[in-house]
């Protein structure tokens, strides 16, 4: 797959657990992208070389604004009260940053991984239902808070 197939691209791995979705991502992918965020809520990338655990927003937002021009490999795990909400954050701030890299202003490009994402998505009705209120409830309030996360980015 060339770096222009990839770009833009949505992939799921997905099978029955013990089916090696988790080797296969490691072995495969994280080794085609030197800027690397996994959202890991059952640690199974803390122990990878380079990697580096964070367990909160703003903890990603320091390593974030400091390896910003660089290379970086991150993993963040939640810490199980509000792994949807934490989820939703983090893919607001990505898009928000991809932003540049979308209009063609900076050439960096963002792997990033949900691993396990059974925890952090809704599985039945009542449960997407709870989620939207909850999401339009916060939306002026993440608004605000990525814009003012994303303040100390250059683009």
């Amino acid at each position: 797959m060339s770096s222009a197939d990839r770009d833009g691209k949505r992939m799921v791995v997905y099978g029955q657990s013990g089916s090696g979705k988790t080797h296969l991502v490691k072995t495969k992918f994280l080794s085609i992208c030197d800027r690397v965020l996994i959202f890991d809520p059952e640690e199974e990338y803390t122990d990878e070389k380079g990697f580096q655990a964070v367990e909160t927003f703003i903890e990603l937002l320091e390593i974030l604004k400091d390896c910003w021009d660089s290379s970086f490999k991150i993993c963040y795990v939640p810490d199980g009260k509000n792994d949807v909400q934490d989820l939703h954050e983090i893919s607001c701030l990505l898009e928000r940053l991809q932003g540049p890299y979308k209009q063609g202003v900076h050439n960096e490009k963002i792997l990033f991984i949900v691993d396990e994402m059974h925890t952090s998505f809704p599985l039945n009705m009542k449960d997407i239902g709870v989620i939207i209120a909850g999401v339009l409830m916060n939306a002026l309030r993440d608004n605000e808070y990525i814009n003012n996360a994303i303040s100390g980015f250059d683009s």
